[in-house]
């Protein structure tokens, strides 16, 4: 008797997905099974970029006051504004 082996045909059309697809494929099947794990995986990540980002967005210290502008609207110095005593709200 003869064995007959099958033929292992290799095609070229099947090559692994780039290393950024299969990233973006992962993190949208881990979304879909535990939504909301991604969900808190979100806001831990906003508040990381938020701390990383922290001294673009509030540039001046906290404590300091800014006597020349007491109780003044927003402005460009100051986008929120300032307290009763100067501070930047």
């Amino acid at each position: 008797m003869t064995t007959v082996e099958p033929e292992i045909v290799h095609s070229l059309d099947q090559s692994p997905a780039p290393p950024r697809a299969s990233v973006v494929h992962g993190l949208r099947n881990f979304a879909r099974r535990s939504p909301m794990s991604a969900f808190w995986g979100c806001v831990a990540a906003a508040i990381i970029l938020v701390a990383v980002a922290a001294p673009a967005i509030a540039p001046y210290p906290p404590l300091k006051s800014d006597f020349l502008r007491l109780t003044k609207p927003p402005a460009a110095p100051h986008y929120l504004g300032t307290d009763q005593i100067g501070r930047d709200t």
